[in-house]
């Protein structure tokens, strides 16, 4: 199961970890004004409703290596989903290369 990752006692929103790998606080951009830790690869959710907000983030594993995961939090950080699919630039550069995302 996925917990937000603790700072000094605190919980940071837009954060997350579970046994094999954690948002990776120190590269990119906040997720929302007012936070002072990165994670996500972009400057707005890639997805957002009133409810939920889906973000690429920059994700480290418990071995030091760096690689992506799509996370899904609620209006207010907590991340939403039981499991995780990382992934790593190799696996980015191959969906780029997919016909489903020319118009």
């Amino acid at each position: 199961m996925h917990k937000q990752i603790k700072e000094d006692g605190q919980l940071l929103p837009f954060t997350c970890y579970n046994t094999g790998f954690k948002t990776d606080i120190s590269k990119g951009f906040v997720h929302a004004d007012g936070q002072s830790h990165l994670g996500s690869v972009t400057q707005k959710p890639l997805y957002e409703d009133a409810q939920s907000k889906m973000f690429l983030e920059y994700v480290i594993s418990t071995d030091g290596d760096s690689c992506y995961w799509f996370m899904w939090y609620n209006s207010t950080g907590t991340p939403l989903i039981r499991a995780s699919a990382v992934i790593d630039e190799n696996a980015i550069g191959e969906l780029l290369k997919l016909n489903i995302f020319k118009h």
